[in-house]
C-alpha cells in the first residue's frame, strides 16, 4: 500500500505561521522597541505575503492510505474486472483458520511434541 497526501501552500497556514513567528518587539538604534498592535498585525501582513510568494511546501491534508491497484481492475488479462480471489479463501474466514491451528495445537499436545 501507498500512502499520500495533499501538499502546497494555503493563506491560512501561512497566516498562523506568520503569527507564531513575528516577534512582538523590532530592533530600532540597537534598543529592542515593543511594537503597538496595529505595528504588529501589518508585520505579520508582510510575513504572510512573504511566505506566500515563497517555494514552501507543506502538507495541508492528512496522510491517506491509497489501496494497492491490481492488474484484474485495469482488465490485464481473463479475469477482466473480476478482483483475484485470495489463496486460502476456500478454507473460510479468519475465525475458521484459528479454529484450525487450535485444533492442530491440541493434536500436537496431545502426541507429546509440544509441552
Amino acid at each position: 500500500m501507498s500512502t499520500f497526501a495533499v501538499f502546497g501552500m494555503s493563506e491560512n497556514w501561512a497566516r498562523e505561521e506568520a503569527k507564531e513567528h513575528t516577534n512582538t518587539y523590532k530592533m530600532e538604534n540597537g534598543k529592542m522597541v515593543e511594537r503597538t498592535i496595529a505595528e504588529w498585525e501589518l508585520a505579520v501582513e508582510v510575513e504572510v505575503a512573504r511566505i506566500m510568494a515563497g517555494k514552501k511546501c507543506v502538507r495541508l491534508s492528512p496522510m491517506f492510505d491509497a489501496p494497492p491497484v491490481r492488474a484484474a481492475v485495469h482488465g490485464d488479462g481473463q479475469g477482466q474486472h473480476r478482483l483475484s480471489r485470495l489463496e486460502d479463501s476456500h478454507e473460510g474466514g479468519a475465525g475458521r483458520r484459528q479454529e484450525q491451528a487450535d485444533l492442530e495445537c491440541q493434536n500436537r499436545r496431545a502426541k507429546g511434541r509440544v509441552r
